[in-house]
């Protein structure tokens, strides 16, 4: 746990020798780029929380944690889109974008949860969405079952979208 501190990057060489960490917690720091495969030699990683910081992710940002990653926080790091790098996280069950700067869904960069096939909860609380479009939850409309959209700028239902989701119990 290194949150609360004033680290302002990933430490890639120094948790390179860390293959068994599985919760690593970088939030509250004044981190504001991930490069390519920064996480890439934590084979056991399940948890990462990046929360609160001003974050860039590079596409590549992930590349290693396809497989482990379960749970992963990007709450308050200015996200204007669903990061490219989130893409093909297959074990993916939790991704937090809360209090991010999102306005749309699923956005000009396409469909980035279609590889998410793990996905059972997804929080866009308090962004700027105004508009959800109906293949917003394309690739997860059957295993997502929490959804909050909580405090955005919805003025229309979105009906299509959340009709897709037959696995939806928490809304």
């Amino acid at each position: 746990n290194l949150q609360d501190n004033k680290i302002e990057e990933v430490p890639v060489e120094s948790l390179r020798p860390l293959s068994h960490l599985t919760l690593l917690d970088l939030s509250r720091n004044h981190i504001d780029r991930v490069t390519d495969k920064a996480f890439a030699t934590l084979q056991n990683l399940t948890t990462l929380k990046l929360s609160d910081n001003n974050l860039t992710l590079l596409p590549g940002a992930f590349k290693g944690l396809e497989g482990t990653l379960k749970n992963l926080n990007l709450k308050g790091t200015k996200q204007k889109h669903i990061p490219e790098a989130v893409r093909g996280l297959q074990t993916l069950a939790f991704l937090d974008l809360a209090q991010n700067l999102l306005r749309e869904l699923p956005g000009s960069e396409g469909r980035l949860l279609e590889g998410l096939h793990s996905l059972t909860a997804l929080n866009l609380e308090r962004n700027l969405i105004q508009n959800v479009g109906a293949d917003a939850f394309s690739g997860v409309n059957d295993t997502l079952s929490s959804l909050s959209l909580l405090n955005n700028l919805i003025t229309d239902f979105p009906t299509a979208a959340i009709n897709s989701l037959t696995e939806l119990r928490v809304s």
